[in-house]
């Protein structure tokens, strides 16, 4: 669905026309000035409060599916860069990425993510060292098979050791087994695991994988593109806002998430929320033990600080 959302992004760059074959618009943007089209599109995208100016506009004059895929591709692309930046191990881009997730979450009705993440990104501005940070980064991603692309978040790749020794749990284990398999078979997973590759590969067994294969996304993503660019998804058109398809429902605007968070940001109350509860405040004479008053942390949660017509996001993670 992204790839499909960027290349129509990229044609409403080019500035290739609708009335065309779907095929003849594919030949005719082959000569396009791709890297200038991808400028163009990630200023138009990030431009932050560019939906938020949409909608202070007169409603004959909106277009709801502009705005929402406006929305839409600000926090997929942010998503796809972490993807990236995962698989290729570019931990410096990671840390980018984080930074714009902490300003996300404090948009939402999340209880831990906001203040952990604010948290990280304290540390690593202003409270670890650049040598603390270093250690940290370098070790926030593992490559056990040491090929390109073969990066994983550190806590996933203990999640394939503990999957691996479940594996190798028998209803039958008693206490000497299970000594035999956390003393001597958990610390040669990686070990065992690479002495299977190579006895499938010398033997010419067929290797059936942990995984199901990827599928290729071609014809999809040709699909959903041909729908986006004859529907001129990025192309604002005034009064979109009701769905022809679907009984002239109104379309739901999508939650602007950026402008939320900043605006909450900007009233003061995650920051507030964050030196009330932090370990260096812990104990100190205005708030010992660093626990609030009743009712003070309510004042800090949820809707404070945003309008009473705004949509909280409900959904956890």
């Amino acid at each position: 669905m992204t790839e499909a959302n960027v290349l129509a992004g990229m044609i409403h760059q080019l500035k290739a026309r609708k009335g065309r074959e779907f095929e003849e618009l594919s030949s005719a943007i082959r000569s396009g000035n791709w890297e200038a089209a991808v400028e163009e599109l990630l200023t138009e995208v990030f431009y932050l409060n560019r939906v938020e100016m949409m909608r202070e506009k007169d409603t004959d004059e909106r277009d709801f599916v502009s705005e929402n895929t406006m929305i839409y591709m600000q926090h997929a692309l942010v998503y796809m860069e972490y993807q990236n930046t995962v698989l290729n191990g570019d931990v410096g881009r990671i840390e980018k990425v984080l930074e714009m997730w902490t300003i996300m979450f404090q948009g939402s009705n999340l209880t831990n993510y906001p203040m952990e993440m604010m948290h990280l990104i304290t540390c690593l501005r202003k409270v670890w060292s650049p040598e603390f940070n270093k250690i940290y980064l370098s070790n926030s991603l593992v490559n056990s098979n040491g090929r390109s692309g073969g990066w994983m978040p550190a806590d996933q790749f203990g999640e394939y050791i503990v999957q691996e020794n479940k594996l190798r749990i028998w209803p039958s284990s008693n206490a000497k087994t299970s000594e035999h398999l956390s003393e001597i078979l958990a610390p040669q997973i990686i070990s065992l695991r690479d002495a299977r590759q190579v006895m499938y590969k010398n033997t010419g067994a067929t290797n059936y994988y942990d995984n199901s294969s990827k599928m290729d996304e071609t014809a999809d993503v040709l699909s959903i593109l041909k729908v986006l660019v004859e529907d001129e998804i990025y192309e604002h058109t005034p009064e979109r806002v009701k769905s022809s398809n679907h009984g002239d429902k109104t379309y739901t605007e999508a939650t602007d998430l950026y402008m939320r968070s900043i605006n909450k940001i900007f009233s003061g109350i995650p920051i507030e929320k964050y030196i009330r509860k932090a370990r260096c405040n812990c104990g100190n004479d205005e708030n010992e033990g660093g626990v609030m008053e009743e009712g003070e942390d309510d004042a800090l949660e949820g809707n404070a600080g945003l309008n009473e017509d705004d949509d909280i996001l409900d959904d956890d993670i």
